[in-house]
């Protein structure tokens, strides 16, 4: 039988419910626990799964990580296709991008501080998984902020002699220095998200805009 909403069968939407469930109770055990400290076990327990139905969904543990990690790709590729819909300027799409990303990792801090302590960061585990599919997609995410990178150069918005790598560079520099802040704080720090996006923003735009009248070096 199949959903008219969708097109999916009955069967499809419960398995799709169930992968859902044991990312999700996955996702939080990882980040309590660590990779290597979470079983198989326990994250049927949690998703509140038997042991035999959970190895039905995924093969592995290291198969589990990998769908958490591919189903992040795919959210964040989804943020960047509202974000570069928007009707306003390249620069404030760049740093709405910036945002975006603080604000992902800000949800997330105790899954990213699992990938930084055991994993060595996200573009390390890329790098030595065979993961091609969200590869490819993080390259493609990068091509479009060199493009708007270029389109706000062109519209006066960006120093158009800072090459569009520095600029992206710059981008990822102010989030990560504010990420590893936040991840190397106490848990139980009280951080205020909004100045820190406020902040982040005001050190990138103030860093790449022209100056009016002036010299930009």
């Amino acid at each position: 039988m199949t959903n008219s909403q969708n097109g999916k069968s009955r069967k499809e939407l419960e398995e799709e419910f169930r992968r859902g469930l044991v990312l999700d109770a996955a996702e939080l055990l990882f980040a309590e626990t660590g990779f290597d400290g979470a079983t198989v076990s326990e994250i049927a327990e949690r998703s509140e799964l038997a042991k035999g139905s959970l190895y039905q969904i995924f093969k592995s543990k290291q198969e589990i990580i990998d769908a958490i990690v591919d189903r992040k790709v795919q959210d964040m590729k989804s943020t960047l296709a509202g974000i570069f819909s928007l009707q306003i300027g390249p620069s404030e799409k760049l740093f709405k991008v910036m945002e975006a990303k603080l604000r992902g990792i800000w949800r997330n801090r105790g899954f990213a501080r699992l990938f930084i302590s055991e994993f060595h960061g996200f573009n390390w585990y890329m790098e030595t998984r065979s993961f091609e599919s969200c590869r490819s997609t993080v390259k493609d995410m990068l091509v479009s902020l060199e493009t708007l990178v270029i389109d706000a150069q062109k519209a006066g918005e960006i120093r158009d002699d800072i090459p569009h790598t520095m600029v992206l560079a710059s981008m990822g520099g102010i989030s990560n220095a504010v990420i590893h802040l936040w991840l190397r704080s106490d848990p139980d720090t009280d951080i205020n998200i909004e100045d820190a996006v406020k902040q982040a923003r005001g050190i990138f735009l103030n860093g790449v805009r022209p100056v009016a009248g002036g010299s930009n070096e």
